[in-house]
Protein backbone atom coordinates (compact mmCIF):
# COMPACT_ATOMS: atom_id res chain seq x y z
CA UNK A 1 0.00 0.00 0.00
CA UNK A 2 1.54 3.52 -1.02
CA UNK A 3 0.45 6.74 1.73
CA UNK A 4 -1.29 9.68 -0.16
CA UNK A 5 -1.83 12.96 0.77
CA UNK A 6 -3.10 16.13 -1.11
CA UNK A 7 -1.54 19.87 -0.40
CA UNK A 8 -3.94 22.99 -0.89
CA UNK A 9 -2.54 26.25 -2.35
CA UNK A 10 -3.74 29.20 -2.71
CA UNK A 11 -1.80 29.92 -6.04
CA UNK A 12 -0.58 28.20 -8.40
CA UNK A 13 2.91 27.20 -6.66
CA UNK A 14 6.03 26.13 -8.20
CA UNK A 15 8.12 23.67 -6.31
CA UNK A 16 10.78 25.58 -4.29
CA UNK A 17 13.94 22.69 -4.53
CA UNK A 18 16.23 24.59 -2.53
CA UNK A 19 13.66 25.79 -0.09
CA UNK A 20 12.65 21.85 0.39
CA UNK A 21 15.77 21.21 0.53
CA UNK A 22 16.84 23.48 3.63
CA UNK A 23 13.78 22.77 5.42
CA UNK A 24 13.84 19.09 5.55
CA UNK A 25 17.56 18.86 6.06
CA UNK A 26 18.08 16.86 9.21
CA UNK A 27 14.08 16.51 10.19
CA UNK A 28 13.49 13.58 8.22
CA UNK A 29 12.96 9.97 10.32
CA UNK A 30 15.87 7.91 10.61
CA UNK A 31 18.92 8.29 9.48
CA UNK A 32 17.73 9.40 5.82
CA UNK A 33 18.32 12.44 4.10
CA UNK A 34 17.40 13.87 0.69
CA UNK A 35 19.14 12.59 -2.23
CA UNK A 36 18.45 14.05 -5.96
CA UNK A 37 15.01 15.55 -6.98
CA UNK A 38 14.44 14.52 -10.45
CA UNK A 39 11.72 15.62 -12.98
CA UNK A 40 10.06 14.23 -15.83
CA UNK A 41 7.93 16.61 -16.57
CA UNK A 42 7.08 20.47 -15.82
CA UNK A 43 4.62 19.06 -12.89
CA UNK A 44 6.28 15.47 -11.82
CA UNK A 45 8.95 15.75 -9.05
CA UNK A 46 10.70 12.71 -7.86
CA UNK A 47 12.62 13.05 -4.30
CA UNK A 48 14.76 9.96 -3.67
CA UNK A 49 17.04 9.56 -0.62
CA UNK A 50 20.04 8.59 1.02
CA UNK A 51 20.07 5.84 3.26
CA UNK A 52 22.56 3.04 4.81
CA UNK A 53 22.60 0.16 2.44
CA UNK A 54 21.25 -2.29 5.84
CA UNK A 55 18.11 -0.04 6.18
CA UNK A 56 15.30 -0.95 3.73
CA UNK A 57 14.97 0.54 0.09
CA UNK A 58 12.82 3.93 1.23
CA UNK A 59 11.49 4.48 -2.66
CA UNK A 60 11.08 8.14 -3.43
CA UNK A 61 7.94 10.77 -2.90
CA UNK A 62 6.43 11.57 -5.99
CA UNK A 63 5.26 15.28 -6.03
CA UNK A 64 2.24 16.04 -8.98
CA UNK A 65 1.56 19.48 -9.77
CA UNK A 66 -2.24 20.06 -10.42
CA UNK A 67 -5.04 22.32 -10.98
CA UNK A 68 -7.68 23.12 -8.45
CA UNK A 69 -9.28 19.90 -6.94
CA UNK A 70 -13.43 19.54 -7.88
CA UNK A 71 -14.92 20.39 -4.59
CA UNK A 72 -18.42 19.74 -4.19
CA UNK A 73 -18.94 20.66 -0.75
CA UNK A 74 -16.09 20.87 2.13
CA UNK A 75 -17.00 20.03 6.17
CA UNK A 76 -14.65 22.25 8.40
CA UNK A 77 -12.56 20.29 10.91
CA UNK A 78 -11.38 21.02 14.02
CA UNK A 79 -8.12 21.20 12.47
CA UNK A 80 -9.20 23.61 9.77
CA UNK A 81 -11.96 25.75 10.87
CA UNK A 82 -11.21 27.56 7.89
CA UNK A 83 -11.56 24.31 5.50
CA UNK A 84 -15.22 25.74 3.75
CA UNK A 85 -13.71 28.87 2.36
CA UNK A 86 -10.27 27.56 1.63
CA UNK A 87 -10.94 24.48 -0.13
CA UNK A 88 -13.45 26.68 -2.49
CA UNK A 89 -10.72 29.34 -2.89
CA UNK A 90 -7.76 27.61 -3.88
CA UNK A 91 -6.02 27.84 -7.12
CA UNK A 92 -3.55 24.53 -7.15
CA UNK A 93 -3.20 21.41 -5.39
CA UNK A 94 -0.34 18.69 -5.11
CA UNK A 95 -0.41 15.14 -5.07
CA UNK A 96 2.20 13.66 -2.58
CA UNK A 97 2.44 9.91 -2.63
CA UNK A 98 5.42 7.17 -1.72
CA UNK A 99 6.47 4.81 -4.67
CA UNK A 100 8.77 2.05 -4.27
CA UNK A 101 9.18 1.91 -0.97
CA UNK A 102 10.31 -1.49 1.17
CA UNK A 103 9.42 0.45 4.52
CA UNK A 104 6.96 -0.62 6.61
CA UNK A 105 3.65 1.61 6.34
CA UNK A 106 4.06 3.24 9.89
CA UNK A 107 7.45 3.82 8.68
CA UNK A 108 5.90 5.14 4.93
CA UNK A 109 3.94 7.94 7.35
CA UNK A 110 6.39 9.04 9.45
CA UNK A 111 8.64 9.56 6.16
CA UNK A 112 5.40 11.20 4.16
CA UNK A 113 4.84 13.62 7.49
CA UNK A 114 8.17 14.73 7.46
CA UNK A 115 8.44 15.74 4.07
CA UNK A 116 4.80 17.07 3.84
CA UNK A 117 6.30 19.46 6.92
CA UNK A 118 9.27 20.86 5.17
CA UNK A 119 7.06 21.37 1.89
CA UNK A 120 4.63 23.48 4.08
CA UNK A 121 7.57 25.41 5.63
CA UNK A 122 9.72 26.01 2.23
CA UNK A 123 5.81 26.77 0.19
CA UNK A 124 3.80 29.60 2.61
CA UNK A 125 1.05 29.74 -0.09
CA UNK A 126 0.02 26.12 1.36
CA UNK A 127 -3.99 26.41 2.60
CA UNK A 128 -3.83 22.65 4.21
CA UNK A 129 -3.08 19.11 3.62
CA UNK A 130 -5.72 16.48 3.20
CA UNK A 131 -4.19 12.75 4.42
CA UNK A 132 -4.97 9.71 2.74
CA UNK A 133 -7.95 8.86 0.72
CA UNK A 134 -10.38 9.82 3.59
CA UNK A 135 -8.86 12.89 3.23
CA UNK A 136 -8.57 14.27 7.00
CA UNK A 137 -8.60 18.00 6.68
CA UNK A 138 -5.41 19.77 8.67
CA UNK A 139 -4.69 23.20 7.99
CA UNK A 140 -1.06 24.02 7.36
CA UNK A 141 -0.82 26.23 10.22
CA UNK A 142 -2.36 23.05 12.49
CA UNK A 143 -0.02 20.48 10.70
CA UNK A 144 3.10 22.58 11.60
CA UNK A 145 2.13 23.18 14.92
CA UNK A 146 1.49 19.79 15.90
CA UNK A 147 4.79 18.57 14.34
CA UNK A 148 6.68 21.33 16.04
CA UNK A 149 4.85 20.14 19.49
CA UNK A 150 5.19 16.69 18.76
CA UNK A 151 7.28 14.82 21.85
CA UNK A 152 9.92 12.54 21.00
CA UNK A 153 8.25 9.03 21.25
CA UNK A 154 4.88 9.87 20.32
CA UNK A 155 2.80 9.50 16.82
CA UNK A 156 1.41 12.11 15.02
CA UNK A 157 -1.94 10.33 15.49
CA UNK A 158 -4.04 13.13 15.01
CA UNK A 159 -2.66 14.27 11.49
CA UNK A 160 -3.08 10.61 10.43
CA UNK A 161 -6.50 9.49 11.93
CA UNK A 162 -9.72 10.81 12.79
CA UNK A 163 -11.17 10.31 15.66
CA UNK A 164 -14.72 11.42 15.98
CA UNK A 165 -16.36 11.80 19.55
CA UNK A 166 -20.32 12.27 19.91
CA UNK A 167 -21.45 13.65 23.32
CA UNK A 168 -24.56 11.27 25.09
CA UNK A 169 -27.46 13.23 26.52
CA UNK A 170 -25.34 14.02 29.10
CA UNK A 171 -21.55 15.18 29.33
CA UNK A 172 -20.49 12.74 31.54
CA UNK A 173 -21.02 9.53 29.02
CA UNK A 174 -20.45 9.19 25.29
CA UNK A 175 -23.06 7.77 22.58
CA UNK A 176 -20.38 7.18 20.07
CA UNK A 177 -16.98 7.38 19.06
CA UNK A 178 -15.35 6.45 15.82
CA UNK A 179 -12.43 6.20 13.70
CA UNK A 180 -11.83 7.09 10.14
CA UNK A 181 -8.16 6.30 8.98
CA UNK A 182 -6.64 3.54 10.62
CA UNK A 183 -7.38 1.34 7.04
CA UNK A 184 -4.42 3.37 5.96
CA UNK A 185 -2.11 1.13 8.02
CA UNK A 186 -4.12 -1.69 6.70
CA UNK A 187 -6.16 -2.02 10.14
CA UNK A 188 -9.75 -2.20 11.14
CA UNK A 189 -11.19 1.01 12.21
CA UNK A 190 -12.48 1.30 15.83
CA UNK A 191 -15.67 2.02 17.46
CA UNK A 192 -17.39 2.40 20.62
CA UNK A 193 -21.16 3.03 21.51
CA UNK A 194 -22.90 4.01 24.70
CA UNK A 195 -19.91 4.16 26.14
CA UNK A 196 -20.38 5.21 29.93
CA UNK A 197 -16.72 7.52 29.95
CA UNK A 198 -16.54 10.79 29.06
CA UNK A 199 -16.32 11.78 25.80
CA UNK A 200 -12.32 12.93 26.92
CA UNK A 201 -11.93 9.54 28.54
CA UNK A 202 -13.58 8.03 25.36
CA UNK A 203 -11.02 9.74 22.80
CA UNK A 204 -7.80 8.67 25.33
CA UNK A 205 -8.97 5.05 25.22
CA UNK A 206 -9.65 5.12 21.58
CA UNK A 207 -6.52 7.37 20.63
CA UNK A 208 -4.26 4.81 23.13
CA UNK A 209 -5.77 2.01 21.31
CA UNK A 210 -5.16 3.31 17.76
CA UNK A 211 -1.51 3.96 18.49
CA UNK A 212 -0.78 0.42 20.27
CA UNK A 213 -2.03 -1.19 16.88
CA UNK A 214 -0.18 1.15 14.51
CA UNK A 215 2.88 0.33 16.34
CA UNK A 216 2.47 -3.52 16.71
CA UNK A 217 0.52 -4.42 14.10
CA UNK A 218 -3.41 -6.45 14.39
CA UNK A 219 -3.00 -7.70 18.08
CA UNK A 220 -6.34 -7.05 19.42
CA UNK A 221 -8.06 -10.33 18.87
CA UNK A 222 -11.73 -10.72 18.64
CA UNK A 223 -12.43 -11.92 22.31
CA UNK A 224 -9.56 -10.23 23.86
CA UNK A 225 -10.27 -7.53 26.89
CA UNK A 226 -9.25 -4.30 27.52
CA UNK A 227 -9.17 -2.52 30.93
CA UNK A 228 -6.22 -0.35 33.31
CA UNK A 229 -7.12 -2.81 36.38
CA UNK A 230 -8.30 -6.14 36.73
CA UNK A 231 -11.74 -5.34 37.06
CA UNK A 232 -12.36 -3.36 34.10
CA UNK A 233 -13.01 -5.54 31.11
CA UNK A 234 -13.92 -3.90 28.11
CA UNK A 235 -14.52 -7.06 25.41
CA UNK A 236 -12.70 -6.45 21.65
CA UNK A 237 -15.20 -7.51 19.18
CA UNK A 238 -14.76 -7.89 15.26
CA UNK A 239 -18.07 -7.14 13.89
CA UNK A 240 -20.18 -5.23 11.16
CA UNK A 241 -19.87 -1.22 11.75
CA UNK A 242 -22.67 0.29 13.49
CA UNK A 243 -22.12 3.33 10.94
CA UNK A 244 -22.88 2.65 7.03
CA UNK A 245 -19.18 1.84 5.88
CA UNK A 246 -17.38 -1.36 4.54
CA UNK A 247 -15.57 -4.00 6.50
CA UNK A 248 -15.95 -5.41 10.00
CA UNK A 249 -14.87 -3.08 12.53
CA UNK A 250 -13.15 -3.40 16.07
CA UNK A 251 -15.69 -2.81 18.40
CA UNK A 252 -14.87 -1.48 22.32
CA UNK A 253 -18.17 -2.81 23.79
CA UNK A 254 -18.50 -1.94 27.70
CA UNK A 255 -22.24 -3.26 27.76
CA UNK A 256 -24.68 -4.81 25.05
CA UNK A 257 -25.62 -7.80 23.13
CA UNK A 258 -23.27 -11.03 22.83
CA UNK A 259 -22.52 -10.65 19.59
CA UNK A 260 -21.54 -7.34 19.26
CA UNK A 261 -24.20 -5.09 17.48
CA UNK A 262 -25.86 -2.57 18.52
CA UNK A 263 -29.47 -4.65 18.99
CA UNK A 264 -32.75 -3.02 19.90
CA UNK A 265 -32.92 -1.25 23.20
CA UNK A 266 -35.40 -2.71 25.30
CA UNK A 267 -38.31 -0.58 26.81
CA UNK A 268 -36.36 0.02 30.04
CA UNK A 269 -33.56 2.36 28.32
CA UNK A 270 -34.19 5.94 27.94
CA UNK A 271 -36.05 6.73 24.53
CA UNK A 272 -34.07 10.17 24.73
CA UNK A 273 -30.32 8.07 24.77
CA UNK A 274 -31.75 6.15 21.73
CA UNK A 275 -32.65 9.03 19.54
CA UNK A 276 -29.21 10.35 20.53
CA UNK A 277 -27.83 7.28 19.53
CA UNK A 278 -29.63 7.66 16.22
CA UNK A 279 -28.45 11.52 16.02
CA UNK A 280 -25.13 10.45 16.28
CA UNK A 281 -25.08 8.11 13.73
CA UNK A 282 -26.71 10.34 11.18
CA UNK A 283 -24.24 12.72 12.07
CA UNK A 284 -21.08 10.26 11.54
CA UNK A 285 -22.75 9.46 8.29
CA UNK A 286 -22.60 13.02 7.30
CA UNK A 287 -18.85 13.24 8.34
CA UNK A 288 -18.07 9.65 6.62
CA UNK A 289 -19.38 10.46 2.74
CA UNK A 290 -18.41 14.06 3.05
CA UNK A 291 -17.92 15.77 0.12
CA UNK A 292 -14.33 15.81 0.13
CA UNK A 293 -12.74 15.74 -3.76
CA UNK A 294 -13.83 14.13 -7.07
CA UNK A 295 -9.45 13.90 -7.10
CA UNK A 296 -9.61 11.31 -4.03
CA UNK A 297 -11.54 8.96 -6.44
CA UNK A 298 -8.80 9.12 -8.99
CA UNK A 299 -6.01 9.34 -6.64
CA UNK A 300 -7.44 5.60 -5.04
CA UNK A 301 -7.35 4.23 -8.45
CA UNK A 302 -4.45 5.91 -9.41
CA UNK A 303 -2.41 4.56 -6.42
CA UNK A 304 -4.81 1.11 -5.77
CA UNK A 305 -2.45 -1.46 -7.89
CA UNK A 306 -0.75 -3.93 -6.25
CA UNK A 307 0.56 -3.03 -3.21
CA UNK A 308 4.46 -3.92 -1.96
CA UNK A 309 4.34 -6.95 0.44
CA UNK A 310 2.64 -6.63 3.72
CA UNK A 311 5.32 -6.13 6.48
CA UNK A 312 4.69 -9.08 9.38
CA UNK A 313 3.53 -7.18 12.52
CA UNK A 314 5.99 -7.40 15.75
CA UNK A 315 3.29 -9.11 17.80
CA UNK A 316 4.93 -8.91 21.26
CA UNK A 317 4.71 -12.05 23.49
CA UNK A 318 1.70 -12.86 26.06
CA UNK A 319 4.05 -11.30 28.84
CA UNK A 320 4.89 -8.29 26.85
CA UNK A 321 1.69 -6.92 25.61
CA UNK A 322 0.28 -3.53 26.70
CA UNK A 323 -0.75 -3.42 30.16
CA UNK A 324 -4.68 -3.55 30.62
CA UNK A 325 -4.84 -5.79 27.12
CA UNK A 326 -6.37 -9.30 27.49
CA UNK A 327 -5.78 -12.08 25.75
CA UNK A 328 -8.18 -14.48 27.11
CA UNK A 329 -8.57 -17.51 25.61
CA UNK A 330 -10.44 -19.30 28.23
CA UNK A 331 -13.84 -17.75 27.35
CA UNK A 332 -16.00 -18.70 25.28
CA UNK A 333 -15.66 -15.98 22.97
CA UNK A 334 -17.69 -15.60 19.48
CA UNK A 335 -15.62 -17.10 16.55
CA UNK A 336 -13.31 -14.22 14.93
CA UNK A 337 -15.31 -12.36 12.31
CA UNK A 338 -11.59 -9.98 10.46
CA UNK A 339 -11.91 -9.86 6.67
CA UNK A 340 -9.97 -13.41 5.44
CA UNK A 341 -6.64 -12.40 4.35
CA UNK A 342 -6.05 -14.62 1.05
CA UNK A 343 -2.31 -14.84 2.05
CA UNK A 344 -3.67 -16.82 4.94
CA UNK A 345 -5.40 -19.41 3.35
CA UNK A 346 -3.66 -22.90 3.37
CA UNK A 347 -1.95 -23.95 0.65
CA UNK A 348 -4.22 -26.39 -1.38
CA UNK A 349 -3.36 -30.16 -1.23
CA UNK A 350 -1.24 -31.43 -3.85
CA UNK A 351 -3.25 -33.98 -6.24
CA UNK A 352 -1.90 -37.40 -6.06
CA UNK A 353 1.40 -37.65 -7.68
CA UNK A 354 3.26 -40.06 -9.65
CA UNK A 355 7.02 -41.08 -9.52
CA UNK A 356 8.24 -40.12 -13.23
CA UNK A 357 10.23 -41.67 -15.76
CA UNK A 358 14.09 -40.61 -15.25
CA UNK A 359 14.91 -37.67 -17.61
CA UNK A 360 16.36 -38.67 -20.64
CA UNK A 361 19.77 -37.61 -21.04
CA UNK A 362 19.84 -33.99 -22.68
CA UNK A 363 22.47 -32.86 -24.99
CA UNK A 364 24.38 -30.22 -23.38
CA UNK A 365 22.87 -26.75 -25.23
CA UNK A 366 19.21 -28.54 -24.39
CA UNK A 367 17.53 -29.80 -21.74
CA UNK A 368 14.97 -32.60 -22.57
CA UNK A 369 12.35 -33.38 -19.47
CA UNK A 370 9.57 -35.16 -20.03
CA UNK A 371 6.96 -35.14 -22.39
CA UNK A 372 4.24 -32.77 -20.66
CA UNK A 373 1.12 -34.69 -18.85
CA UNK A 374 -2.51 -34.24 -20.05
CA UNK A 375 -4.33 -31.03 -18.36
CA UNK A 376 -6.27 -33.13 -16.42
CA UNK A 377 -2.84 -34.15 -14.28
CA UNK A 378 -1.21 -30.57 -14.01
CA UNK A 379 -2.67 -28.79 -11.38
CA UNK A 380 -3.95 -25.12 -12.36
CA UNK A 381 -0.48 -23.46 -10.73
CA UNK A 382 1.15 -25.70 -13.77
CA UNK A 383 -0.88 -24.36 -16.00
CA UNK A 384 -0.14 -20.72 -15.87
CA UNK A 385 3.56 -20.47 -16.76
CA UNK A 386 3.36 -16.28 -16.27
CA UNK A 387 3.18 -16.98 -12.04
CA UNK A 388 5.57 -15.25 -10.38
CA UNK A 389 6.36 -16.78 -7.36
CA UNK A 390 5.30 -20.87 -7.25
CA UNK A 391 4.86 -23.69 -4.65
CA UNK A 392 7.74 -26.29 -5.86
CA UNK A 393 6.89 -29.78 -3.98
CA UNK A 394 8.71 -33.17 -4.25
CA UNK A 395 7.83 -36.37 -5.25
CA UNK A 396 6.03 -36.79 -2.30
CA UNK A 397 4.01 -33.73 -2.21
CA UNK A 398 6.19 -32.44 0.48
CA UNK A 399 6.80 -28.46 -0.17
CA UNK A 400 10.34 -28.06 -1.09
CA UNK A 401 10.28 -24.49 -0.94
CA UNK A 402 8.40 -21.01 -3.07
CA UNK A 403 10.37 -19.64 -5.16
CA UNK A 404 10.55 -18.19 -9.29
CA UNK A 405 11.60 -20.30 -12.08
CA UNK A 406 14.45 -18.50 -13.91
CA UNK A 407 16.36 -21.16 -15.90
CA UNK A 408 16.34 -24.89 -16.66
CA UNK A 409 20.19 -25.92 -17.31
CA UNK A 410 22.62 -28.67 -17.72
CA UNK A 411 24.33 -29.39 -14.93
CA UNK A 412 27.06 -32.35 -13.84
CA UNK A 413 24.96 -34.60 -15.95
CA UNK A 414 21.84 -33.49 -14.61
CA UNK A 415 18.72 -31.21 -15.60
CA UNK A 416 18.63 -28.61 -12.69
CA UNK A 417 15.81 -25.93 -12.52
CA UNK A 418 17.12 -22.79 -11.32
CA UNK A 419 14.69 -20.23 -8.60
CA UNK A 420 15.08 -17.36 -7.11
CA UNK A 421 13.33 -17.30 -3.52
CA UNK A 422 11.02 -14.31 -2.43
CA UNK A 423 13.92 -12.81 -0.47
CA UNK A 424 15.83 -12.36 -4.02
CA UNK A 425 18.38 -15.69 -3.02
CA UNK A 426 19.48 -18.22 -5.91
CA UNK A 427 18.51 -21.62 -6.03
CA UNK A 428 18.57 -24.85 -8.00
CA UNK A 429 16.91 -27.66 -7.49
CA UNK A 430 16.99 -31.34 -9.95
CA UNK A 431 14.49 -31.46 -12.16
CA UNK A 432 13.99 -35.01 -11.45
CA UNK A 433 13.22 -34.79 -7.41
CA UNK A 434 10.25 -32.41 -8.41
CA UNK A 435 6.65 -33.52 -8.37
CA UNK A 436 5.22 -34.17 -12.14
CA UNK A 437 3.12 -30.92 -12.13
CA UNK A 438 6.28 -29.39 -11.65
CA UNK A 439 7.77 -31.21 -13.79
CA UNK A 440 4.91 -30.47 -16.56
CA UNK A 441 5.58 -26.33 -15.25
CA UNK A 442 9.25 -26.50 -15.82
CA UNK A 443 8.71 -27.84 -19.49
CA UNK A 444 6.09 -25.48 -20.37
CA UNK A 445 8.17 -22.59 -19.16
CA UNK A 446 11.34 -23.98 -20.70
CA UNK A 447 9.82 -24.59 -24.10
CA UNK A 448 8.35 -20.75 -23.66
CA UNK A 449 11.69 -19.51 -23.47
CA UNK A 450 13.10 -21.47 -26.32
CA UNK A 451 10.05 -20.04 -28.64
CA UNK A 452 10.60 -16.47 -27.67
CA UNK A 453 11.67 -13.78 -30.20
CA UNK A 454 15.14 -11.88 -30.45
CA UNK A 455 16.53 -8.98 -31.92
CA UNK A 456 18.75 -8.59 -34.42
CA UNK A 457 21.50 -9.10 -31.90
CA UNK A 458 20.69 -11.94 -30.34
CA UNK A 459 19.42 -11.05 -27.54
CA UNK A 460 15.69 -11.71 -26.00
CA UNK A 461 12.48 -9.61 -26.59
CA UNK A 462 9.78 -8.96 -24.06
CA UNK A 463 6.81 -10.69 -24.43
CA UNK A 464 3.36 -9.61 -22.58
CA UNK A 465 3.72 -9.82 -18.93
CA UNK A 466 7.08 -9.95 -19.01
CA UNK A 467 9.48 -8.69 -15.79
CA UNK A 468 11.26 -5.90 -16.71
CA UNK A 469 12.80 -2.99 -15.13
CA UNK A 470 11.90 0.68 -16.41
CA UNK A 471 14.21 3.72 -16.34
CA UNK A 472 12.13 6.60 -14.48
CA UNK A 473 13.64 9.83 -13.06
CA UNK A 474 17.14 8.96 -12.40
CA UNK A 475 16.69 4.77 -10.75
CA UNK A 476 15.03 1.22 -12.55
CA UNK A 477 11.40 0.56 -11.31
CA UNK A 478 10.21 -2.83 -11.38
CA UNK A 479 7.39 -3.51 -13.94
CA UNK A 480 5.54 -5.35 -16.21
CA UNK A 481 4.87 -5.13 -19.88
CA UNK A 482 1.09 -5.04 -20.74
CA UNK A 483 1.25 -4.55 -24.45
CA UNK A 484 3.69 -4.70 -27.35
CA UNK A 485 2.61 -2.63 -29.90
CA UNK A 486 6.08 -2.98 -32.91
CA UNK A 487 8.55 -0.59 -31.32
CA UNK A 488 7.18 0.31 -28.60
CA UNK A 489 5.94 -1.79 -24.86
CA UNK A 490 2.95 -0.67 -22.57
CA UNK A 491 4.69 -1.13 -18.97
CA UNK A 492 2.97 -0.93 -15.41
CA UNK A 493 4.72 -0.36 -12.52
CA UNK A 494 4.83 -2.42 -9.89
CA UNK A 495 2.92 -1.09 -7.07
CA UNK A 496 1.97 2.03 -8.84
CA UNK A 497 -1.73 1.60 -10.04
CA UNK A 498 -2.87 1.32 -13.96
CA UNK A 499 -2.87 5.28 -14.06
CA UNK A 500 1.07 5.20 -14.28
CA UNK A 501 1.38 2.86 -17.34
CA UNK A 502 3.02 4.03 -19.99
CA UNK A 503 4.49 3.61 -23.58
CA UNK A 504 8.44 3.14 -23.23
CA UNK A 505 10.88 2.02 -25.89
CA UNK A 506 13.91 -1.16 -26.01
CA UNK A 507 16.42 1.34 -24.85
CA UNK A 508 14.39 2.01 -21.40
CA UNK A 509 14.32 -1.39 -20.34
CA UNK A 510 16.16 -3.70 -18.73
CA UNK A 511 15.96 -7.11 -17.26
CA UNK A 512 15.12 -7.98 -14.03
CA UNK A 513 19.42 -9.09 -13.67
CA UNK A 514 19.62 -5.48 -15.43
CA UNK A 515 21.03 -6.91 -18.63
CA UNK A 516 19.71 -5.18 -21.58
CA UNK A 517 16.90 -5.91 -23.78
CA UNK A 518 16.67 -6.87 -27.36
CA UNK A 519 16.48 -3.62 -29.54
CA UNK A 520 13.12 -3.64 -30.63
CA UNK A 521 12.59 -5.28 -34.57
CA UNK A 522 9.43 -5.68 -36.40
CA UNK A 523 7.02 -8.51 -34.42
CA UNK A 524 8.05 -11.93 -35.90
CA UNK A 525 4.71 -13.09 -34.67
CA UNK A 526 0.98 -11.90 -34.49
CA UNK A 527 0.83 -14.24 -30.44
CA UNK A 528 3.11 -11.51 -29.16
CA UNK A 529 0.61 -9.18 -29.09
CA UNK A 530 -2.18 -11.18 -27.10
CA UNK A 531 -1.97 -11.68 -23.27
CA UNK A 532 -1.77 -14.74 -22.22
CA UNK A 533 -4.63 -16.56 -20.37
Amino acid sequence: MTMVCFLAFSDVAEFDIAGFRQCAGATLPGSLKVDEITTSSDSIFQIDFESPPSDSDPGCIIVSQMPALAIDEAKESALWPSAPQDLAAHKSHWIVTTAGSELSLLDQAWLMTRVVDAILRSHPTTLGVLWHRHALKISAESYRQAIADLPPDELPLQLWVDISVLPDETPETTALAFTTGMDAFELMELECVDSPESPIETYGRINGACQYLIENGPVLRHGDTLGETENERIDVLHTDSALPREGPVIRLRYSGDEDGSLGVPDESSSGLSGIVVLVGILLATILAIFGIVKAVGFATAMFAGTPPAKPKPNVPEQEQRLPGVVNDAARSAPAPAPTPNPADRPRQDPQPTMVPDPAPSPTPSQPVVDAPKQASEVNEQAKDVWTDVRVWRDLAGEIILDAEIVGVVRSDGKTMIQLTKEDGEPDSIPYESVSKDDQAFAKQWYQREQDRPTGEDGAKLPIVNDRVKVKWGNKWWKSRVKEVDDTRYKVTYVGWGDSWDEWKTADQLRWPDDSPVAQTVSLPDPARRATPE
